[in-house]
């Protein structure tokens, strides 16, 4: 993020990420609770963050409060580096973070990464949470 945030203005955009008032007002993607569930109740299910350190907590709290089935002193993982995670499947917003990694793939499409080939690099998009656990389903099949 910093590559991209002019230097004078990098103390203050790391400091509106540690306000609380700004966590609190984060809202979960469309369906993204409803199918969360349901993927926690059939597969081991851990949120995996990049997150700063300064403000892992406030988004602990926060995936808690929107995720309260979550057992978040357990299923949270702070990773920089995510494909290190042994998964068997990663979902991610971010191109870097699922190039790398062994296993399925998913990029959820964004106005970021609209234009990767995620065919060249054997990654499955998924555009709502509906793609992402139908995908889920075909690539990693319960029975």
């Amino acid at each position: 993020i910093d590559n991209y945030i002019p230097k004078e203005h990098r103390k203050l955009f790391w400091d509106i990420l540690e306000m609380e008032e700004l966590w609190d007002k984060i809202q979960p993607l469309p369906d993204s609770q409803k199918y969360i569930k349901a993927i926690n109740e059939e597969y081991n299910f851990y949120f995996a963050t990049s997150t700063h350190w300064s403000n892992a907590t406030m988004k602990a709290r926060r995936l808690q409060r929107l995720f309260p089935f979550i057992d978040i002193h357990k299923q949270l993982i702070i990773a920089s580096n995510k494909h290190m995670l042994n998964a068997d499947l990663i979902l991610d917003d971010a191109e870097h973070n699922v190039l790398g990694f062994s296993g399925n793939k998913l990029l959820f499409t964004r106005p970021w990464n609209e234009d990767f080939n995620c065919a060249k690099h054997g990654v499955w998009r998924v555009n709502n949470w509906d793609e992402v656990y139908k995908a889920i389903q075909t690539l990693l099949p319960t029975e």
